[in-house]
């Protein structure tokens, strides 16, 4: 491979303006980092993931690796030497860099990486951090995982590894979570509180009232992405605050090309058929996904694993950290989280398709 003669947007750290400090957060990273070699933070798309890590590196002023995770890394040659690349401003004069992943290599990969990070962590200086962005787009099941999990028993007591993804980590990290190895920030603690909101719509828009804030914060949920939609369009309104339905189309339209169009024709379907419930039993899902056999796959399982837990549908059991690492145990029920309305699915659906899903009538109200 060629080396590339300046910095690549995937090991560049991203840019921010303006972006309120979270110190909630703050401290609650700093206390994992202090007694975890690594920490996972998941959360939905525009939860703010990458903006508080970034925000708490800089603040922090901690040096270290960014990586932008991309599809390509699914080929660990590549992985590697991109790794090997994000070092080299961390490498002593005179001084090798890391190695490739070579043929020679491959019949013993998992040694060759557990290697590859014993030394990427001692070019680091200390406090350093690595951190694994948008670490979903390798598909769960890939061998990648399994040698990054690996790798955390060969990070120092003074350095860190950040895992930031849209789901949660895949099965192989079940020992490091069940050994209390890894850290979890999760959709929970990444919500937006009422002081956070009030920052970044004051630190926007300095004259909205208190109450005008206190109502948007209500509507998105503590959704980031969503604030910063609806601020979008209280700016350009000049401070009139729109009837709800017109808020939400930038919302609604950020969720469709986020997250709806990606899922599967059955999911879609099934998330239009439950959309007007406030809770769905799982045994219920299968009905309105056409599969009412016990041993069906549970429908909110695909999208709890690549959306986040609590996004589209919370389980009604409260989240056990300690219990996710078998994840043997599915909630009997799931509530519909309010971000989610029939009536957007299925216009979603009519705009892509040119007609309405069709639901059963034993499932749906009359009228709906």
């Amino acid at each position: 491979m060629t080396r590339p003669s300046r910095p690549l947007a995937k090991l560049t750290r991203p840019r921010l303006h303006e972006a309120v400090e979270r110190e909630r957060l703050f401290d609650r990273l700093d206390q994992a980092r202090g007694r975890k070699a690594a920490i996972c933070i998941v959360g939905p798309p525009g939860a703010g993931k990458t903006t508080v890590v970034a925000t708490w590196l800089d603040s922090r002023e901690i040096r270290g690796i960014w990586y932008q995770v991309d599809p390509g890394d699914a080929d660990l040659a590549t992985f590697f030497y991109y790794l090997g690349e994000a070092s080299r401003p961390f490498t002593r004069k005179n001084r090798q860099t890391l190695p490739l992943l070579t043929p020679e290599y491959q019949h013993d990969v998992a040694g060759f990486s557990r290697r590859f990070f014993r030394e990427l962590f001692g070019l680091l200086p200390d406090g350093a951090a690595v951190v694994l962005d948008n670490y979903q787009e390798v598909d769960a099941e890939h061998p990648f995982h399994a040698l990054v999990a690996d790798a955390i028993a060969e990070i120092p007591p003074d350095r860190v590894l950040l895992v930031v993804s849209r789901r949660d980590p895949p099965d192989c990290y079940a020992r490091l979570v069940a050994n209390e190895n890894v850290a979890a920030v999760d959709w929970d603690d990444l919500k937006l509180s009422l002081d956070e909101t009030m920052s970044i719509a004051t630190a926007r828009l300095p004259a909205m009232s208190v109450k005008e804030v206190e109502r948007l914060y209500e509507q998105s949920g503590g959704w980031a992405a969503g604030l910063t939609l609806m601020l979008e369009g209280h700016r350009k309104t000049n401070g009139v605050v729109p009837a709800p339905p017109t808020k939400r189309e930038s919302i609604f339209a950020y969720f469709t090309a986020q997250i709806f169009e990606c899922l599967s024709e059955t999911t879609q379907h099934f998330l239009v058929a439950t959309a007007v419930l406030p809770q769905v039993a799982v045994s219920l899902a299968r009905e309105l996904t056409g599969n009412s056999q016990t041993s069906a796959r549970n429908p909110f399982t695909g999208i709890t694993r690549c959306f986040g837990r609590s996004l589209l549908a919370k389980p009604r059991a409260s989240w056990d950290r300690t219990r996710c690492a078998k994840r043997s145990a599915e909630p009997r029920g799931y509530w519909m989280q309010p971000v989610t309305t029939k009536r957007r699915f299925r216009s979603s659906r009519r705009r892509r398709t040119g007609r309405p899903p069709s639901v059963s009538s034993n499932v749906m109200p009359s009228g709906c």
